[in-house]
């Protein structure tokens, strides 16, 4: 892993990335800031861990009732604890603030999941709820529900032992303010330490049980995530039988697989003969209920067809690994460095062939007149950073905020030319006021270019910056 780099900065203790350009966070302490530095850390270990098992988790579980349940696992406990946020005395907590924690979870304030190590939750894959919070003496106790059974399999052996809860302080929810709040359990990667002491290492897990999924509309997509999956997941139409033989709710397995097999338009592997026998009927198929406890009638799933979309086929996965067919894949799945050597990779020319693009973007806009020639570097460096985040919404927002945006000049361009008129009053033009304000921005150190800065002068100038776009 890449070092990151702790400076003392006034009063504050400032993480920077490896680069030592970058800003992770600032600190009142030193203490803190290694505590980020140690989040940071483990969760891309727990990451790692988890793409070397498998990219992607779906792939493991194509039934929804592949969820496990594991019982009265500890969560939080009385005594004063030190999170990266808190101040270096450490906060607080009572018996009471665990009541306050019980109560906002019973009245919904916020619904906890279980996610792997601290972070952003926009980047967290969630992989499982807290169910039956309590407080038993001085602890918090919680089921977690929902766990995919890959995961499940890790934490029975060593993985993610420990774990850390993540508290909202004062939260504010329809006009009432509530103490404490739940907001999630971290699941920790081998290394990170949990800020709350005393809890167990480890988990009581002959204490399982299926995850029986309520019956909402939300998880009526299993069928989907059976097609988009079933070409990696399963492999033939026999294999396909053989599986599902005996699930829960499944009484002809072979109508249900021809109906998936039809449905999946292709995407299924070599089989296909054996299938011909079962073309499915709609009096045989008036009601499919699948493993999870969602029962669809045979008209629904064909309404829904057409909305349901695949998330990852046999061929993406071919794609990624490199891999000529199935049974490569298969044989690169089993080796897990040489899958994530493959991976790893694919990532790269997939970024190489995003900075391409993103380069193309950014000529073109030069000639269009959306961005000027001083600006490129600025620009690049933005997509750049916003490329290795992954934060492919940022991407699209400043593509757009681009191509949309008017025709320009080079404003400092036209000041010097305005000099040598005495027709006018410089300091009411649009153009000169924008390009004056901009500087000030940049000189005051609240814009990093002159790019930025006319961001910031569209946002607090508005009408100013109507005149300007009016002027053109």
């Amino acid at each position: 892993m890449k070092n990151y780099i702790i400076k003392q900065e006034g009063d504050d203790w400032v993480l920077y990335d490896h680069t030592g350009k970058k800003v992770l966070g600032r600190h009142k302490s030193k203490e803190s800031a290694l505590a980020q530095e140690r989040a940071i850390q483990a969760r891309k270990g727990a990451f790692e861990a988890l793409d070397i098992v498998h990219d992607d988790l779906m792939l493991v579980h194509a039934f929804e009732n592949d969820l496990q349940t594991i019982k009265d696992v500890d969560i939080f406990a009385v005594g004063t604890w030190r999170g990266v946020n808190s101040p270096p005395e450490g906060d607080k907590y009572t018996e009471k603030d665990l009541d306050a924690m019980i109560e906002a979870f019973q009245q919904g304030i916020m619904e906890p999941n279980i996610k792997i190590t601290h972070g952003d939750d926009n980047q967290q894959v969630d992989i499982g709820k807290i169910a039956n919070l309590k407080r038993v003496g001085k602890k918090l106790f919680a089921d977690f529900v929902g766990v995919p059974k890959a995961l499940y399999e890790l934490m029975k052996k060593g993985l993610f032992k420990t774990r850390s809860s993540e508290v909202a302080w004062n939260l504010k929810h329809d006009g009432k303010t509530w103490p404490r709040v739940l907001k999630a359990v971290a699941l920790l990667a081998p290394g990170q330490k949990p800020a709350v002491g005393g809890l167990n290492e480890g988990y009581q897990f002959e204490a399982v049980y299926c995850y029986e999924v309520p019956q909402k509309k939300e998880y009526q997509g299993n069928i989907s995530a059976i097609i988009a999956k079933w070409g990696s997941w399963a492999g033939s139409f026999d294999k396909c039988v053989s599986t599902i033989s005996g699930k829960p709710g499944i009484s002809d397995a072979k109508s249900l697989c021809a109906w998936i097999h039809k449905r999946a338009e292709g995407k299924w592997p070599a089989q296909h003969q054996a299938s011909e026998d079962y073309e499915p009927d709609t009096d045989e198929l008036r009601s499919v209920e699948i493993a999870a406890g969602t029962i669809l009638s045979y008209q629904e799933l064909q309404k829904q067809e057409e909305r349901r979309k695949q998330d990852m086929a046999l061929e993406e996965l071919l794609k990624r690994y490199n891999c000529k067919d199935e049974a490569e894949l298969e044989v690169i799945l089993s080796n897990s460095k040489e899958a994530e050597k493959r991976l790893k990779e694919y990532e790269a020319d997939q970024e190489k062939a995003k900075k391409t693009q993103l380069k193309a973007f950014v000529e073109q806009a030069k000639k269009e007149g959306k961005l000027l020639p001083k600006e490129e570097d600025g620009i690049m460096k933005t997509f750049e950073s916003l490329l290795a985040k992954k934060d492919e919404a940022g991407i699209d927002i400043l593509k757009s905020y681009i191509s949309t945006g008017p025709v320009r000049v080079d404003l400092e361009e036209k000041s010097r030319k305005d000099d040598d008129s005495k027709t006018h009053d410089e300091s009411k033009r649009p153009r000169v006021e924008v390009d004056r304000l901009a500087k000030e921005y940049m000189a005051n150190g609240k814009a990093k270019d002159y790019q930025a800065a006319l961001v910031v002068v569209r946002t607090n100038h508005k009408e100013l910056w109507d005149k300007y776009n009016a002027s053109k």
